[in-house]
């Protein structure tokens, strides 16, 4: 059994000790984010010093809406490509990128489409895949995936995501035959709180059903997050990863059984 969980579960505790934790917590896969290359290379060498693999990498996303504005978007290019190239130096496989930011991003563009197919592009001659996350708008995963069919165009399931900002959207229906990876959390379907699996009100074994109907026995990564709500005021960081892996566990044995 192999669960993943992502290192910024908490903002508090510095990187090191947070990756010790989430090793003894018995996780043996993390989610990193990109910080700049020579943030990501250190952080890098202290995952991989705990053994721990590496399932994903989050790319930058405050600055996704520029591709579609063509307004000032070099500065977004750069970023997104700097990701690229550290997933290609340090053979990670898997980069999750957003297709916009904020519930309210500019329309769907010509530029915008240019400026991802180039991503894409470069993304597949660096033999990088690229999986678009459902995020506060899934529709433009629609236009991403209508427009590029390249085989390193992949999904990232966020089931959080759908609870709280586009339920009955069914990407996993629309998109599951090019799921990569997943992001799992809970919430109570009104805001993004990134709660441990069955901390909310998301239906677990519906979406187990989906992941078996959809044959993915792939890693069960959690995105979760210790400062996002009240819910873990009273845990410390051991308690809270304690809680994760279990909840991970329980969603591994339910996929099993």
């Amino acid at each position: 059994m192999i669960l993943s969980i992502n290192t910024n579960y908490t903002k508090t505790t510095p990187f090191e000790e947070r990756i010790r934790l989430i090793k003894n917590a018995g996780f043996k896969s993390v989610i990193m984010f990109w910080n700049g290359s020579d943030v990501f290379q250190d952080e890098l060498l202290c995952v991989k010093e705990n053994g721990l693999r590496i399932e994903s990498v989050h790319a930058p996303f405050h600055m996704m809406n520029n591709l579609w504005t063509d307004t000032d978007p070099m500065q977004s290019l750069i970023k997104l490509h700097g990701a690229i190239d550290s997933c290609h130096n340090f053979a990670i496989k898997t980069l999750v990128v957003h297709c916009t930011d904020t519930t309210t991003p500019p329309p769907v563009s010509e530029c915008g489409k240019t400026y991802f197919k180039g991503l894409i592009r470069y993304a597949k001659s660096m033999n990088v895949d690229l999986a678009f996350e459902n995020i506060e708008c899934p529709e433009y995963l629609d236009t991403i995936f209508g427009e590029c069919d390249d085989t390193n165009v992949k999904l990232c399931y966020d089931l959080g995501h759908e609870n709280c900002f586009s339920k009955g959207s069914d990407v996993l229906g629309k998109y599951g035959d090019r799921l990569k990876t997943l992001h799992i959390h809970d919430n109570d379907g009104n805001s993004d709180q990134h709660a441990i699996p069955f901390d909310g009100n998301i239906d677990m074994d519906r979406f187990i059903s989906k992941l078996k109907e959809l044959e993915y026995y792939g890693v069960l990564s959690l995105e979760v997050m210790r400062d996002r709500s009240d819910l873990y005021d009273d845990l410390t960081d051991e308690q809270f990863l304690a809680k994760a892996f279990e909840a991970g566990k329980k969603l591994f044995e339910m996929r099993q059984g």
